[in-house]
C-alpha cells in the first residue's frame, strides 16, 4: 500500500513539473544539411521519418534534389530528377499520398502535369491538381479533408480536397494572396497579404 501511495503522490509531482524552455537548439541531421548551398523551406514528419523539401541539389555525396526523406539515420530520394530550381515549400500526408506544393516553378521529373502541386503515391510523382497554376503557400489537414492555400489564380485561392474531388473556397478575396489556414470553433481562418491593408484574417462557417 506505501509503495502505490508513493508512486501516486511521484505521478503527481512529475504531472505538476512545467516546461522552462531552458534548453538550447542543437543540430538534429548532424552536418548532413550544413552546407551554403542548402536551403531547407518545408518540413513534414510522420512516426518514422522526416521529410524536407526546399533548394539543394545534393546531401553530402548523394545526388538528392529539392526533396529527400530521413530514416534511419540517412537521406533517400523520392526520384526527382529536376536539375534546376527550388522544391516544395510544404508537404503533408493525406489518403495514402505525400503532397507537395512549391512557390516557384517546380516540375518533379519535368512533368509539366505536376507543376507546383504533386501528389506522390510511393513510386511516382502524379499530377494534385492539373487546374491549380499559382503557387501553394500551405498544404492542411483539416477534419479529414485536404485544404491548400496560395495565389490560385483563377482557379481559386482556398481549395479544399475530400479525397474525391476538389471543392473551391474562393474568394478569400477577390485578389491578393492566401498564406495560411486554420480551424477554429467550426470556423475556416484564413490569412492573406493585401497591398492597402496588410495583413487580414478572414473567417468561413
Amino acid at each position: 500500500m506505501k509503495r502505490a501511495f508513493y508512486y501516486i503522490i511521484l505521478s503527481s509531482c512529475i504531472l505538476l513539473v512545467k516546461p522552462t524552455f531552458s534548453q538550447s537548439w542543437h543540430t538534429y541531421f548532424g552536418d548532413t544539411l550544413m552546407a551554403s548551398d542548402i536551403s531547407v523551406e518545408g518540413i513534414y514528419v510522420d512516426d518514422t521519418s522526416f521529410i524536407i523539401g526546399g533548394c539543394f541539389q545534393s546531401i553530402g555525396e548523394n545526388p538528392i534534389r529539392d526533396i529527400a526523406k530521413w530514416h534511419n539515420y540517412s537521406w533517400s530520394t523520392f526520384n526527382h530528377d529536376q536539375e534546376h530550381g527550388c522544391g516544395p515549400t510544404c508537404i503533408n500526408y493525406y489518403k495514402n499520398k505525400l503532397y507537395a506544393g512549391a512557390e516557384s516553378s517546380w516540375n518533379p521529373n519535368e512533368n509539366t502535369g505536376t507543376s507546383l502541386f504533386a501528389a506522390w503515391d510511393g513510386e511516382n510523382w502524379l499530377s494534385a491538381n492539373q487546374s491549380l497554376t499559382g503557387p501553394v503557400r500551405a498544404i492542411e489537414i483539416i477534419n479529414d479533408t485536404l485544404f491548400t492555400v496560395g495565389d490560385g489564380n483563377t482557379v481559386g485561392k482556398v481549395l479544399a480536397f475530400d479525397g474525391i474531388q476538389w471543392h473551391n473556397l474562393s474568394p478569400v478575396t477577390s485578389s491578393n494572396h492566401a498564406y495560411c489556414i486554420t480551424e477554429y470553433n467550426g470556423d475556416f481562418l484564413a490569412a492573406r497579404w493585401s497591398e492597402r491593408y496588410g495583413s487580414i484574417i478572414q473567417k468561413r462557417p
